[in-house]
């Protein structure tokens, strides 16, 4: 089809499923930032700072955002040596055991592929020498870098990446609003020495995922995030409807809600055209 051609086709069903665009301040940034490489969203590194931008106090959080994944193989050697604290050339376990808790620390999007640091170890000790070189860790880390993926575009990550950056903001303020200087009378600033990073007073950003819920007709489904998913209907549905409200922020955002289920309940669904 040529662009600009309008052409008529017979439907019974159509489903129409795409892509979200940028918004335009997003793209416009993204365009103007040279390491933004990533054509749906805005890059972020683990503490949600705008990848790209001198100044470490621009922010991006939500669906017009996404957290850079580590290149984990990238960072290899530096991993091993940093592991290896008795400099012999490989990890034993409780040498990997203690890197794959800084790691996951550093990077928490990491954590559910570390966790379980006993059976890695088994897995990629090919040679069973109860140790990992070099080239076994570097097949770990390329099969992991694999796996990562970024967060959803959902409210559940935006809520916690909120509540994360508020958080954080309040800090860096107390930080600057407590800061010990000399006394007025022999006041005197030291240009040439930097100033503490207190942007990384908090820990990096780690999202904790509780589960999904959907709404379906007069059903709902629920998928705890451990596996473990439920269908059901009235009570499933409830069960959607009170987490729903309690996630509400405010007393307005509530009634609003309320008064839309009543009208529902009331006068059913409106499939009214205009």
């Amino acid at each position: 089809m040529k662009d600009g051609e309008v052409k008529e086709l017979d439907y019974g069903l159509v489903l129409w499923s795409t892509g979200i665009a940028m918004n335009p301040l997003t793209k416009t940034i993204s365009e103007k930032l040279e390491v933004q490489k990533n054509t749906r969203a805005l890059i972020t590194d683990n503490r949600l700072r705008l990848k790209g931008v001198p100044d470490s106090s621009v922010y991006a959080i939500g669906d017009c955002s996404t957290i850079e994944n580590p290149n984990l193989v990238k960072q290899l050697m530096q991993f091993f040596v940093d592991g290896d604290t008795d400099k012999n050339g490989h990890l034993s376990y409780s040498e990997f055991q203690t890197l794959a808790k800084k790691i996951s620390r550093r990077y928490p999007i990491t954590k559910s592929h570390l966790k379980k640091a006993d059976i890695l170890f088994a897995r990629y000790d090919q040679d069973k020498s109860g140790t990992l070189e070099l080239e076994e860790l570097r097949i770990m880390f390329e099969d992991i870098d694999k796996k990562l993926t970024s967060l959803p575009a959902t409210a559940q990550v935006a809520h916690q990446q909120g509540k994360y950056l508020g958080k954080k903001l309040n800090q860096i303020a107390v930080a600057h609003r407590t800061k010990k200087y000399p006394p007025s009378s022999d006041y005197s600033v030291d240009i040439d020495k930097p100033e503490p990073d207190v942007d990384d007073l908090l820990p990096p950003f780690s999202y904790a995922h509780f589960g999904s819920l959907a709404y379906v007709g007069n059903a709902a489904v629920a998928d705890f995030g451990t596996g473990w998913t439920w269908m059901g209907g009235l009570p499933a549905v409830y069960l959607w409807r009170s987490v729903y409200f309690s996630e509400q922020i405010s007393f307005r955002t509530r009634a609003l809600l309320a008064i839309d289920w009543s009208k529902r309940f009331l006068f059913g669904r409106d499939i009214s055209k205009f």
